[in-house]
């Protein structure tokens, strides 16, 4: 593999899991339902557009910048904050369990809104396990590349 097509590949599982959370942040939001309000559906929903808003950096820089080496940094930043956020704040069993209780407690069509907002989120799971392998495979790419440059090219270039 080459560090464009590792980039590539980073590029694309980026935009699976921007996808997946898209899908998220509208279940979340725009079918949650009218009859009442719940503090915690609130929270949820922030935590979540916060995730949004850390893979919306990642793909800025992703498309600012030609040098990925250059990228790497932010990028691995916002892809480390999105997936900690997502699963302490989304998938964790503290914010899941008192989502469920709340649903449950205020009744009529929030219980089937919480089951569709935690299959969405499960949904989650596997882009962003794919762009943490992705992003692996660009770091073992460009330790390769550093592998094998001669040494004395390196000491000239820093």
């Amino acid at each position: 593999m080459t560090l464009q097509s590792a980039r590539a590949q980073l590029e694309l599982a980026v935009e699976r899991t921007w996808s997946a959370i898209g899908e998220l942040v509208l279940i979340t939001l725009e079918d949650q339902p009218t009859a009442g309000s719940l503090a915690v559906a609130d929270a949820l929903a922030e935590q979540i557009s916060e995730i949004q808003g850390d893979l919306a950096g990642v793909r800025s820089e992703l498309a600012d910048r030609t040098d990925l080496v250059e990228a790497l940094p932010a990028v691995m930043a916002g892809l480390d904050d999105a997936a900690l956020r997502y699963w302490q704040r989304v998938r964790a069993h503290g914010p899941t369990a008192q989502l469920r209780d709340a649903t449950r407690r205020l009744g009529g069509s929030w219980p089937g809104w919480r089951r569709s907002v935690e299959q969405s989120a499960q949904r989650c799971e596997q882009p962003f396990t794919q762009t943490a392998a992705a992003l692996q495979v660009c770091c073992q790419e460009i330790c390769e590349l550093v592998r094998s440059t001669p040494y004395d090219q390196l000491r000239r270039t820093s």
